[in-house]
């Protein structure tokens, strides 16, 4: 008999799962890092403007920037927590389910007597 893969991903939650739950983490911290990097940016774009205009779109960024740091930051680590205890919640009722089901099986076996769930000849 040839082998046949299987269609259903084998532990998606506890391999790719945490993976890609890490993934977007990593992603959402770097959009906060490229948007403190874009006011940094802004404050080498002032040349063409006058001693006022310099000054306050200046002030402008750096509060920006302050801003993207203690809120941005903020926002993100809610927001980063919130979707790891979601997606382990998810992950913990998904591999109860799996274990009930397994167990349910387990016991189904051993009533019948047929440890290996192999059929009979």
């Amino acid at each position: 008999m040839a082998f046949v893969p299987q269609p259903a991903n084998k532990s998606y939650f506890f391999d790719k799962g945490y993976r890609d739950m890490g993934n977007t983490i990593k992603g959402a911290w770097a959009r906060n890092r490229m948007s403190i990097r874009h006011y940094r940016d802004n404050l080498g774009d002032l040349g063409d403007k006058n001693a006022v205009g310099k000054l306050f779109f200046g002030v402008v960024n750096v509060l920006a920037m302050a801003a993207v740091i203690v809120c941005g930051s903020i926002i993100t680590a809610v927001i980063t927590l919130a979707n790891i205890a979601i997606l382990v919640v998810f992950m913990g009722i998904v591999y109860i389910g799996f274990t009930a089901i397994w167990l349910v099986d387990r016991l189904y076996l051993i009533r019948k007597k047929d440890l290996y769930g192999l059929p009979r000849v």
